[in-house]
């Protein structure tokens, strides 16, 4: 089990810039409230699969479609 001890800000700053840099090297843009979009759904979905240890498993091939 991995238990990540940062707080939501934390979590939700570093998904931000993370989402950001990754769609410029792509060429594919994102503008900062997109971002934040984004993020916060990302955020709620780690919390949500938090709560319940079946469902806390993320593939990772999945996430960098």
């Amino acid at each position: 089990m991995v238990v990540d001890a940062r707080e939501v800000e934390g979590i939700r700053q570093d998904l931000h810039e993370r989402l950001r840099e990754r769609r410029a090297r792509h060429r594919a843009g994102l503008g900062s409230r997109s971002a934040g979009l984004i993020t916060g759904h990302l955020v709620a979905e780690i919390m949500r699969r938090a709560a319940g240890p079946r469902q806390a498993y993320w593939q990772r091939d999945r996430l960098l479609r």
